[in-house]
């Protein structure tokens, strides 16, 4: 019997336009909505050119275990399979787990060329990674890198390897005010008064409505539900005004992204708790954070959502221990007593400190958003929830305050803002 010929890759509409422009300027930008196919087309890209000729290409992102995660266990095996079904696995093509890099046989069948897979967060690795030249490279959500990291990154595409040298950038868009829409779509240097950017370079828009033939048909529903800015931003591409009034802009979680941070000396788990678990409830906040040896603030997870008080007292215990915590912390005035109560009903060994508020909320938030724009704190990954609440928060107009944004304030303001604990007994 005849084997089944498997199914030919068709780039789509926009995949062939991404293409030229891929392979017609030095610096690329795709940019656009959730599950577009950007990565997807420029890894592709990198793949033909690394079979061209005996060459060094990179592809690299803010985390190196993300860029393991999503790049090297899902979109390359992918493009691979699809792209490049004539290639064999050991034979055509072997990933070194070691020093996280693919070789890939050139089409006269005696060179290899090699793909690597970096982060910016690891110290020894990035000097390593970044003390190659490069032929292409590859920024991948490039949303969450320094403007600084990437000038940086410009200087190692220099591999003389006679192809042309190409570096491609993509990303979901940030706000206006990121490098990215600056340079690329302003075209002016970023961090400059407006001084014209002479790069050689284009940008594309690619959405989810582009790439319908290779996603699941209830995707594109669940990115319509999104509320407004998710929506813009994940299904229709858009890089985002900030909104006037609010404490928090896009450029501020950006520059959190991209700050780097030292050892961890303190971590908490902050609680600001729901008292119902109704339909129409409140979210119990609860985000995860440390404080560095510089002084600076980490936020390390957004647990929030909403739940009843013996789940968010788990999710809390659990966090605990799972981020070596010393501290679970909650205001005093807002549920201190039900927070001691629900944690000690679960684990007596688990330290609960409360804090007492003495100012307004919007006069506890305005200092933690100071410390943003000061560059003061980091964030892990993308908390995308949290950030909303944090970009749309307008003190004036708003009542109440969200209650991740609740959480995160209570988290610095304990780790970097002189706040003393309340001397109670029951807390310890």
């Amino acid at each position: 019997m005849r084997e089944k010929q498997a199914k030919r890759f068709r780039k789509t509409e926009k995949q062939r336009l991404a293409c030229e422009i891929l392979n017609s300027h030095v610096h690329t930008m795709l940019f656009g909505g959730s599950r577009a196919g950007k990565t997807f087309i420029a890894l592709r890209n990198i793949i033909l050119r690394a079979i061209k000729t005996e060459s060094r290409h990179l592809v690299i992102r803010r985390h190196f275990n993300h860029c393991k995660i999503s790049i090297v266990f899902d979109t390359l095996p992918k493009v691979l399979k699809i792209c490049f079904p004539e290639l064999k696995s050991g034979i055509h093509y072997k990933l070194n787990r070691t020093d996280w890099f693919l070789e890939i046989l050139t089409t006269d069948g005696k060179n290899w060329s090699t793909i690597w897979f970096g982060g910016l967060d690891d110290k020894d690795r990035s000097e390593k990674v970044l003390g190659n030249e490069y032929s292409t490279i590859l920024a991948n959500e490039c949303s969450q890198l320094s403007y600084d990291s990437i000038l940086t990154l410009r200087t190692r595409l220099a591999e003389n390897s006679g192809l042309p040298l190409r570096f491609y950038y993509d990303m979901n868009p940030a706000g206006k005010s990121h490098w990215t829409y600056r340079e690329f779509i302003e075209r002016i240097i970023p961090n400059t008064k407006r001084e014209p950017s002479m790069l050689d370079s284009a940008f594309m828009l690619m959405n989810p409505a582009d790439n319908l033939e290779n996603l699941p048909e209830q995707y594109l529903k669940e990115l319509q539900a999104l509320p407004k800015r998710k929506r813009q931003r994940f299904l229709e591409g858009l890089f985002l005004s900030d909104i006037e009034g609010a404490l928090w802009n896009d450029s501020m979680i950006s520059a959190a992204y991209a700050k780097q941070y030292g050892e961890f000396i303190q971590t908490i788990v902050a609680v600001d708790p729901s008292v119902s678990h109704m339909p129409d409830s409140d979210e119990c906040g609860i985000v995860v954070g440390s404080k560095d040896a510089e002084g600076n603030g980490i936020v390390q997870a957004d647990l929030s959502g909403k739940m009843s008080t013996k789940t968010w007292a788990q999710t809390a215990v659990n966090a605990y221990y799972e981020y070596n915590a010393n501290y679970v912390v909650a205001e005093s005035n807002q549920g201190g007593d039900l927070v001691i109560d629900a944690i000690k009903a679960i684990d007596e060994n688990v330290p609960v400190k409360l804090v007492h508020a003495s100012k307004g909320k919007f006069a506890r938030a305005e200092p933690v958003a100071e410390l943003y724009e000061l560059g003061r704190i980091a964030h892990t990954d993308q908390f995308l929830d949290l950030e909303s609440q944090l970009t749309e928060y307008v003190p004036i107009n708003s009542k109440k305050s969200p209650d991740r944004l609740d959480a995160l304030v209570w988290l610095i303001t304990f780790l970097l803002l002189k706040v003393k604990p309340l001397p109670r007994a029951r807390e310890l």
